[in-house]
Order: C-alpha cells, then sequence, then structure tokens
C-alpha cells in the first residue's frame, strides 16, 4: 500500500477479528458497541504506533474510523509513556515517540454529534481528524449527520479542516 500511495483505513465492527472485545459483553449489543468499536481501534492505533509498524512504512497512511475520537489524547500520552520506560527493550526499532508516528502518519474520525472532541482538538490538533458519519448504521445521525457535525463548538477553521482540508491530505489528493 506505501509502494502504491494507497491509504488504508481501520473501521472496527462488533464481530470482526479474533478474540474481539465485544464477544465477552454478549448478548448486551448496547455495551458491545460501547466498548468494542473504540477499544479494538485503540488497540491497532497502538501497534501500528508502538508496534513499529509505521516506523518500518513512512510514506503509509492510516485512518481510524467510525468509533470515536475522545479517546486519543489519552492512548497517545499512553504509548508516549510506555516507550519513555520500556522502549529500549520492547520497541528498539521506535527512534521517535509513538505520538509522533501517529502525528506524521494517521487520522482518527470524529463522530457527528462528538461534543467532547474539542478536547481532542485542544491537546492533540485537528489535523488528525476527519468526518464520518457510520451510515447506515443507528448511530449515524442519518440523514441530519453533517448538520450535527456543523452545531459542534468548533471553529470554522477546524470544520473545514475535519471535513475538507485532512480528507484531501489522507487521500493524497491534491486541493
Amino acid at each position: 500500500m506505501e509502494a502504491l500511495d494507497l491509504s488504508l483505513g481501520f473501521h472496527e465492527s462488533t464481530g470482526t477479528g479474533r478474540n474481539p472485545i465485544g464477544e465477552r459483553l454478549e448478548p448486551n449489543f448496547m455495551l458491545r458497541r460501547v466498548f468494542s468499536q473504540p477499544m479494538e481501534q485503540m488497540l491497532a492505533l497502538g501497534c501500528f504506533c508502538g508496534g513499529g509498524v509505521l516506523a518500518r512504512h513512512p510514506k503509509l497512511r492510516v485512518a481510524f474510523l467510525e468509533a470515536n475520537c475522545s479517546w486519543l489524547p489519552w492512548l497517545l500520552w499512553r504509548l508516549d509513556e510506555a516507550w519513555e520506560l520500556d522502549g529500549d527493550v520492547f520497541a528498539p526499532d521506535l527512534q521517535q515517540k509513538p505520538s509522533d508516528y501517529f502525528k506524521r502518519q494517521c487520522r482518527v474520525s470524529i463522530e457527528p454529534d462528538e461534543v467532547i472532541a474539542s478536547n481532542v482538538i485542544e491537546q492533540v490538533g485537528s489535523n488528525y481528524l476527519v468526518f464520518s458519519t457510520d451510515y447506515p448504521h443507528v448511530d449515524s445521525r442519518y440523514p441530519e449527520a453533517v448538520n450535527y457535525f456543523l452545531r459542534l463548538p468548533l471553529s470554522a477553521e477546524n470544520k473545514r479542516k475535519i471535513l475538507w482540508d485532512n480528507c484531501m491530505s489522507y487521500y493524497a489528493m491534491a486541493a
């Protein structure tokens, strides 16, 4: 994918992969959706940033989609902390903090009504967020998803980045 200049996007579901977190919460689909989607995405992001995938593939672009973004500041902080404490032993190939690899190569999607995403922008910045609706699922806010997003307490500049600029750079498209 890196050689072909293609972007990679992950969309976790409630029943994909081996031993998914959501299986532990059966039969409660509400809790399954609450936990499985963001936690599976957090695991994938952590493995890409802290496990050396992005270090080995510096031009690969990766997005973690439709699982909220509000967990991002904590996860990047935790990855960096672990790298500082144990990176010399468990991540010797990483020449930079995991958050640096994230900022160089990754995007995470914001949900249409994710009001607390303003904390992500304050702590990490808006350059790493893209918009997603999760259509046609029940939590998609369809057909008003864009209107929900436009009502978020974000600046016009951040909304433009999230809706347009960051998507263009993720897909390596010229503006």
